[in-house]
């Protein structure tokens, strides 16, 4: 089990184009919320304002929507750049694994016996390194066990000296 904190990542940015779209929209869902809580507040600003007799209560209302509106303004870039941070480590935790997941596969394409794969904790893809392991040591026994050398070289056995397919005779070329 690893000690690191869960958002530590020793390269949060694994796949650009993928995690700026997760963090981006994260950003997004975030303006949106934040704009329509303020249509909302505003709507009732306005209700408020208009049920109200006194100047004095429409000009203090109006003045506290200001200031919350303004120090929205304020806080808002660091609320944005915080938020744009969080989506990218966040985002770690999806696309993080898929380089190791992908080395794996072309080292077993490759024919490589003893691949492991481990994610860390918290990764979206917990889970998915238990069954490659699975994949990998099943392939490793019948690379061992020469069942599947065995079957390449009957294939290639059968594309040098193909079986001659009577079904096929009227098509062969004479020569």
């Amino acid at each position: 089990m690893s000690t690191r904190p869960f958002l530590w990542r020793s390269r949060t940015i694994v796949d650009r184009r993928v995690q700026w779209r997760f963090a981006v929209a994260l950003f997004g869902m975030q303006l949106v919320a934040i704009l329509a809580f303020v249509a909302a507040l505003q709507l009732r600003l306005r209700r408020l304002i208009d049920a109200s007799e006194s100047l004095a209560v429409e000009v203090a209302l109006r003045d506290a929507f200001g200031q919350g509106l303004m120090t929205l303004l304020a806080v808002g870039p660091i609320i944005a750049l915080f938020t744009v941070l969080f989506g990218l480590r966040l985002s770690n935790h999806f696309v993080g694994p898929v380089p190791r997941l992908r080395k794996a596969l072309r080292a077993m394409a490759a024919g490589e016996t003893g691949v492991q794969l481990r994610f860390r904790p918290g990764d979206a893809l917990a889970g998915v390194d238990d069954d490659v392991n699975l994949l990998a040591r099943a392939l490793d026994r019948r690379v061992e066990s020469g069942e599947i050398a065995a079957v390449v070289r009957s294939v290639v056995e059968e594309v040098e000296n193909p079986a001659p397919d009577p079904e096929m005779a009227p098509l062969r070329v004479q020569g």
